[in-house]
């Protein structure tokens, strides 16, 4: 679900850009990160984290797709 880009079209959510200015998914951190696009460490880990803060900004804090995302949170931090 966080691999990829978000598609408002596919998902019928026309203001996820109105809402979310600065769009973020851990496929295009992959991208960024095998291009060597990162030159420093916070920068990657601040795109990790937008992808989470996008997910729990857009769908609120009582919906599932937050709960789901704040599960692949608390894995990541595990690992940081």
């Amino acid at each position: 679900m966080f691999y990829q880009p978000v598609n408002p079209e596919f998902l019928g959510i026309p203001d996820y850009y109105q809402i979310i200015t600065k769009p973020m998914d851990l496929g295009t951190v992959k991208t960024k990160l095998n291009a060597n696009e990162y030159k420093k460490a916070d920068d990657f880990i601040s795109d990790i984290e937008l992808t989470f803060n996008n997910c729990i900004t857009y769908n609120g804090e009582k919906n599932n797709v937050t709960n789901m995302c704040k599960e692949v949170m608390r894995e990541y931090e595990k690992l940081r």
